[in-house]
């Protein structure tokens, strides 16, 4: 699962010394010491404690356009959904700092390959992404967007890289162009189905605690979206669901929704979702056979369903 993906930017080096300057109130509680966690592609997380607290410290990479979002709207998130509250924060050296509590528990994609989901956890999953996605987006806040090309235009776009194409060869790039073409309806209606989305609404992003409620981590690019992508990320790797898993989460979803789904939102979810992995492709260095395998796997395990 996309859980061991490999990371795209170095992990992000950082001493006790400096988390006594970025978080002066931290200092008088000793020892401070610092462990990092594995999980993340992008950004730096680690499990900070000092004295008897524990945090946790995320750090962005210098390139996070949309990481405000997260930073702004978290005193508005944790009364929606259960996600960890934002405690302090700096920006220095073109990189936020960002000290959060720390919630105790096992990453939640880890926990699928070793156990099933109950009907509690996809509840769980499906009550709060509906919540999420009736985020009111005209509150005293401002929601950062991406300025992006018409979604029509995404599938194409990715198609002509000449990386993707190379990878994919010619059958595959055909079938997924002369897909598209033919149904320009689905791409019309998920579009129709736009709100505040997560934008990165893996298992991945999910940490189930030991009292089993779930918590979700890694906003930095939850804005104005396709409801539909969260649902297609969530449900990417079919194989750790089945067909009652989803029929559970579209009942709960649209009891709590401001916006139904419609009958058919789980092959548009994963319609949506194949946008992902033909990105990814394209952006692989050519020596890295592994990220190149991974991803070629996940978009032709999507392809098949």
């Amino acid at each position: 699962m996309d859980l061991y993906w490999e990371r795209s930017y170095p992990f992000y080096e950082i001493e006790v010394n400096d988390i006594k300057a970025l978080f002066p109130q931290l200092a008088r509680h000793q020892p401070i010491t610092l462990q990092k966690i594995q999980i993340g592609c992008r950004n730096s997380n680690y499990l900070l404690s000092a004295g008897q607290s524990k945090y946790l410290l995320r750090i962005s990479s210098e390139d996070s356009p949309l990481f405000s979002n997260e930073i702004s709207l978290n005193k508005y998130l944790t009364k929606l959904v259960k996600c960890p509250q934002l405690l302090d924060y700096k920006f220095k050296n073109l990189r936020y700092f960002l000290l959060y509590e720390y919630i105790p528990g096992e990453n939640l994609s880890k926990y699928l390959t070793t156990n099933k989901l109950s009907a509690n956890h996809i509840n769980q999953v499906a009550a709060s992404l509906a919540n999420i996605h009736s985020f009111d987006q005209k509150g005293d806040y401002v929601i950062r967007e991406l300025d992006l090309p018409p979604f029509q235009s995404w599938y194409d776009y990715f198609l002509s890289n000449p990386k993707t194409l190379q990878l994919l060869g010619d059958k595959r790039s055909n079938y997924i162009k002369s897909f598209i073409q033919k149904h320009p309806e689905l791409l019309e209606q998920i579009t129709n189905y736009t709100s505040f989305i997560h934008s990165d609404f893996r298992p991945a992003n999910m940490i189930i605690t030991p009292s089993d409620q779930i918590y979700y981590v890694d906003w930095e690019y939850c804005t104005i979206g396709h409801s539909l992508a969260d649902m297609g990320q969530f449900f990417r790797y079919s194989s750790s669901f089945n067909t009652n898993d989803l029929s559970l989460f579209a009942n709960t979803y649209n009891s709590c929704a401001i916006t139904k789904i419609p009958p058919n939102w789980y092959p548009l979810a994963r319609l949506r979702d194949l946008i992902n992995p033909l990105q990814l492709l394209g952006s692989v260095e050519k020596k890295n056979y592994n990220k190149r395998k991974i991803y070629l796997k996940l978009l032709m395990r999507l392809l098949k369903n």
